[in-house]
């Protein structure tokens, strides 16, 4: 998956929302996969539609990153930050 095909998708959402209906929209739908996964795991569902869940919140995440202007840099501070919260939590 490239950024463009990201943008691409960013553009079909612009033409009924703008970017904070975008961002509330992508997390909306963040917050139904994460349930469809709990309740998938819990049940020890088909392995596949399982991945297929784990692949749209990748790609969600992905749009909200690009919809937010999220940089580089920006990624790698915070997994700077993540990395060293949990060294010291599980360090």
């Amino acid at each position: 998956m490239s950024q463009k095909e990201i943008r691409k998708i960013l553009e079909y959402y612009s033409s009924e929302m703008d970017e904070n209906q975008r961002f509330f929209h992508i997390l909306g739908e963040i917050g139904k996969h994460i349930e469809k996964l709990k309740i998938l795991k819990e049940n020890e569902d088909k392995p596949g539609h399982f991945n297929e869940e784990i692949a749209d919140m990748y790609i969600l995440g992905k749009l909200l990153l690009e919809n937010e202007k999220i940089s580089n840099a920006e990624l790698e501070n915070s997994l700077k930050h993540f990395l060293k919260k949990i060294r010291e939590i599980y360090g």
